[in-house]
């Protein structure tokens, strides 16, 4: 049974008249008390931050942040993790879903590499040799349309006071007319064009205006609509 007292979060077995009760973890009172999960041997798995603490035994190391709370197999041997991680535009450090298991003290083995699409709760079978979860859907990569002929220059100026900034927000648009000359998709160009402009906003201050956003989308949709994509939705595509 996994209780809260005085901040701490407890793990308290009793066996006959007796009780033993052991520390957790400690935790501010404004926060969840972490997800907790009891195996058929008696070890208590706590799912927090980034692992995965095995009571009196290893911990769990994560690539991600686990989503749910790990699982132990009908054995007690192996535990489930749903985990989260971060997208290529490094946006959402909580955007991608995935599920991994593993024995405590190893590695992780990946059964479902991480994707933008929604995964339940995995539940192990009587044998503990098969896990059943449900997938949501996944949106498939855009598909390329009818392309028009492409721009013969990319505009110099988008609305940043000096001429530094204006050149690094046209290196952007450079480096995604490059890559969409060469067949990429339209997911890995918005990824690195979002990366680039983190990366562009913590230079120039100024880059965080809507106006500079605008100039740079609109510039950026003449060469996604050459490339046969649809242009962005709205300014807001192009940054975190």
């Amino acid at each position: 049974m996994l209780c809260e007292k005085a901040g701490n979060f407890v793990n308290a077995n009793k066996r006959g008249s007796s009780g033993q009760t052991a520390v957790l973890g400690r935790i501010r009172w404004e926060q969840a008390p972490p997800g907790s999960a009891l195996s058929s041997a008696g070890r208590v798995a706590v799912t927090s931050l980034g692992t995965v603490k095995v009571l009196q035994g290893p911990t769990v190391k994560l690539t991600g942040d686990p989503g749910r709370p790990a699982l132990w197999s009908p054995d007690g041997q192996q535990l489930s993790v749903g985990y989260l991680s971060a997208a290529e535009d490094g946006c959402n450090p909580y955007e991608l879903q995935g599920l991994a298991v593993g024995t405590p003290g190893q590695p992780l083995r990946v059964l479902i590499k991480p994707a933008e699409r929604e995964l339940g709760t995995a539940h192990w079978s009587p044998d503990g040799t098969r896990l059943a979860i449900k997938l949501g859907y996944q949106w498939p990569p855009a598909k390329r349309g009818h392309g028009h002929r492409w721009p013969r220059h990319t505009r110099s100026g988008y609305s940043l006071p000096t001429a530094a900034a204006n050149a690094a927000a046209r290196r952007i648009i450079q480096r995604a007319a490059h890559a969409l000359r060469g067949n990429a998709t339209r997911e890995t160009v918005m990824n690195r064009v979002r990366r680039d402009y983190t990366e562009l906003q913590k230079r120039y201050p100024q880059a965080r205006r809507a106006t500079v956003k605008s100039s740079v989308a609109t510039e950026l949709d003449r060469w996604l609509t050459a490339a046969g994509y649809k242009p962005t939705e709205t300014f807001i595509e192009i940054s975190c």
